[in-house]
């Protein structure tokens, strides 16, 4: 995005992360492969808002908006 690397920046990221994961909860089951494709796309931008603010770690393990976007081998709550 080249925007600074700062707490407002990270809530922003967030927010799309949440936006990504309940638009890929909208497709059709014919339609997994794009639905894995924002789900993905979702990950690495939570992964980065929690990386710029570690704070967001604890939210977004609890934020129901996200439920659906964790799994147990390639998107864990652990590994944020």
């Amino acid at each position: 995005f080249g925007k600074p690397e700062n707490t407002d920046f990270a809530a922003f990221l967030f927010n799309l992360a949440c936006y990504k994961n309940r638009r890929a909860g909208e497709f059709k089951p014919d339609q997994s492969e794009a639905a894995e494709k924002d789900r993905q796309s979702a990950w690495e931008d939570l992964k980065n808002s929690c990386r710029i603010d570690p704070e967001n770690k604890k939210e977004a393990t609890t934020d129901p908006d996200l439920e659906l976007l964790f799994n147990k081998t390639t998107r864990s709550k652990e590994s944020l």
